[in-house]
């Protein structure tokens, strides 16, 4: 009965206790718009289990990003946007939209290309990249 015991208090010690998840990109999305004589990028990604600073009841968070388009064997072909997430509210932060958007001129034809989405967790030093395939197509 003793062990029974033991073995249940365990089991309800660990399964309580929060580990820490690393950060990560996740619902990654790229879509265009064709505009003459180029096209119109819009790009997004979420991020999740940053580090946030608690400061006078107020959660800050600061996570840098670059967001760059390459082709499908990796040359980079314009660097979207970067720079520095920081945000606050009252209420713990679950997970933060990066949402960009660039003009591309004539110069980038149909085919296949890739979004690199990289972000650091300035808090905690935590990184993360994902990577989104789209296509460039008259349709």
């Amino acid at each position: 009965m003793k062990n029974l015991i033991c073995i249940l208090f365990s089991a309800i010690l660990f399964s309580c206790s929060e580990d820490k998840k690393p950060l990560e990109l996740f619902s990654p999305e790229a879509f265009a718009f064709s505009m003459e004589p180029g096209w119109e990028l819009n790009a997004s990604v979420r991020v999740k289990n940053f580090a946030q600073k608690k400061e006078s009841e107020v959660y800050k968070v600061e996570i840098a990003y670059s967001v760059i388009l390459k082709n499908t064997v990796g040359k980079k072909i314009k660097t979207i946007s970067s720079g520095v997430l920081n945000d606050s509210a009252v209420e713990e932060f679950q997970d933060l939209p990066i949402e960009v958007q660039t003009e591309l001129d004539s110069t980038v034809s149909y085919g296949n290309y890739n979004i690199l989405f990289s972000v650091t967790d300035k808090y905690s030093n935590e990184k993360d990249t994902l990577i989104k395939p789209f296509i460039l197509s008259a349709e």
